[in-house]
């Protein structure tokens, strides 16, 4: 087995070819700190926690997958490396409102913020909940009244007694702000869309390119929108009231056009569409 000579915070050591700094380091008895380094796994170095600065070559490296080198010099707890390994950490922290991805986060279909709009709602901040709900859910209203609530079934507190009532912080901060929020959202660009269906799927679609800047046409073959927001679910458990409210919001929007009783095939083509706009969805 070839052995390579290196040196690591000035001390020399040898280890095995194919050895990475990470394991040479212990063989120093040097502790080198890591988040996502996991050895029974393929390295990830995603973290960049594990970081040290190669003497010779200036470049800083994650020792978790870097193998040593013959006549390798490393820097591994210099003021200069722990300063990156600080500035790698407040990076991976500066996403996350907590240590990790909730449970609820990650269980919802829109994978909306949940942690952070309970948390805003507990606060009683409804309307800044509304605004990271909308992030990830532009029919807040609708889906409160209708939401199988996957989230509450993987809600931590079940352990413990009974889940937090998460769609609930969902629906009252709609109900108490939908009105009056109006997104910031990017100039129109001169850019237009084609969009077939005025369900959730449609609407969604319209949304986020309307804060983008692209204004966009939804065509439906029903009178009214909503698909099966309207004509799927009965009124006593979503109000046609309440529907009509929380789509009316889309046109105030500007750049966002209705057109219905339109069918895709017999009252329009596909053809026409790829024609007269940038896109089709």
């Amino acid at each position: 087995m070839k052995m390579i000579n290196m040196k690591i915070n000035g001390h020399d050591v040898s280890v095995a070819e194919g050895t990475t700094i990470l394991d040479a380091a212990k063989t120093l008895g040097i502790e080198i700190p890591t988040l996502c380094f996991n050895e029974k796994v393929t390295h990830n170095t995603s973290c960049f926690v594990c970081v040290v600065k190669d003497l010779k070559t200036g470049k800083f490296t994650p020792s978790c997958a870097a193998r040593v080198a013959e006549g390798m010099e490393i820097d591994a707890n210099s003021d200069e490396v722990l300063d990156m390994r600080r500035t790698c950490l407040n990076l991976l922290l500066s996403e996350h409102s907590g240590d990790c991805e909730a449970p609820c986060t990650i269980a919802c279909p829109a994978h909306a913020a949940v942690e952070e709009y309970v948390r805003l709602g507990k606060e009683g901040k409804h309307l800044e909940g509304l605004k990271v709900i909308k992030e990830r859910i532009p029919l807040p209203m609708s889906i409160g009244r209708v939401c199988p609530r996957f989230c509450e079934k993987e809600c931590r507190r079940n352990v413990e007694d009974a889940p937090v009532a998460i769609n609930e912080f969902k629906r009252t901060a709609a109900d108490l702000h939908y009105g009056e929020y109006m997104e910031e959202m990017k100039p129109l660009n001169g850019k237009k869309v084609a969009i077939v269906g005025a369900g959730p799927a449609g609407l969604s679609v319209a949304y986020f390119l309307r804060l983008e800047g692209v204004a966009s046409d939804i065509y439906d073959m029903n009178p009214e929108p909503g698909g099966m927001l309207r004509y799927g679910i009965p009124e006593y458990r979503l109000p046609k009231k309440t529907l009509d409210f929380e789509i009316s919001h889309f046109s105030k929007m500007g750049g966002i056009n209705f057109h219905f009783s339109k069918k895709l095939g017999k009252d329009i083509q596909l053809e026409e569409l790829e024609k007269q706009y940038d896109a089709v969805a």
